[in-house]
């Protein structure tokens, strides 16, 4: 404690490089270092330690702590001071608030790469850039959601969750579940490391075969998890 004070007092006495705290404030905690230093010296010496120098110097360091406290307070506060500045005085740096990454601002595009029987194989693209199939950086994987019927235009309570993949090219097999003929719509959203969800795609719309689902061919896409 005694040598940060020390060198507290340096630096604020030090007019080449003058911290942001008026002059009387310097002047008073270098007399309080200065005061301090010679009580904590006069209390430690074996002929001069009595209950009265052990007492002064405790009233000497409560001082002193307390301006020390307000000190480190304003050099904090400062916007002139850099972090290099305030660790090189020994002064804990403010943790910088951790910068929130919310989901893309689009959706993805959901495209039907092509239907084989009852089994849908779709690729999800960044709307920005439709030629990747790279996600967005701020999304970690898509939730798809289905609906079935003529219309695809639905209120958001109308289609039924499917699957979330960290996926972009994927066969969704429906084999069993429709009866040939069916009109499946499809729409997805992409997920943020908070699990915050982007808007909605555009739905997209597959007419099944005749509900096998196929087996042996589907290797190089990622079937959902049921």
């Amino acid at each position: 404690m005694v040598a940060w004070m020390g060198s507290m007092a340096k630096a604020l006495a030090n007019e080449a490089e003058p911290l942001p705290v008026p002059l009387e404030r310097r002047v008073q905690f270098i007399a309080m270092h200065e005061a301090f230093a010679e009580a904590y010296r006069v209390a430690n010496e074996p002929a001069t330690r009595t209950v009265g120098t052990v007492a002064r110097k405790n009233d000497c360091r409560r001082a002193i702590e307390r301006e020390s406290r307000a000190l480190s307070r304003t050099l904090r506060g400062a916007e002139s001071m850099s972090d290099a500045q305030l660790a090189a005085l020994g002064l804990n740096v403010p943790k910088k608030a951790a910068r929130h990454i919310g989901p893309p601002a689009e959706g993805p595009m959901v495209k039907v790469l092509r239907v084989e029987n009852a089994s849908v194989f779709i690729q999800l693209c960044d709307a920005e850039r439709s030629g990747t199939r790279a996600r967005p950086d701020n999304a970690v994987r898509a939730i798809l959601f289905y609906a079935t019927g003529r219309d695809a235009a639905r209120p958001p309570e109308q289609w039924q969750y499917l699957m979330q993949t960290n996926a972009t090219t994927l066969c969704l097999p429906f084999g069993g579940q429709f009866p040939a003929g069916t009109r499946v719509h499809l729409c997805a959203r992409w997920l943020s490391r908070r699990n915050e969800p982007s808007p909605a795609s555009m739905p997209v719309s597959a007419v099944l075969g005749d509900g096998i689902t196929l087996e042996g061919q589907t290797a190089r896409l990622k079937p959902w998890a049921a």
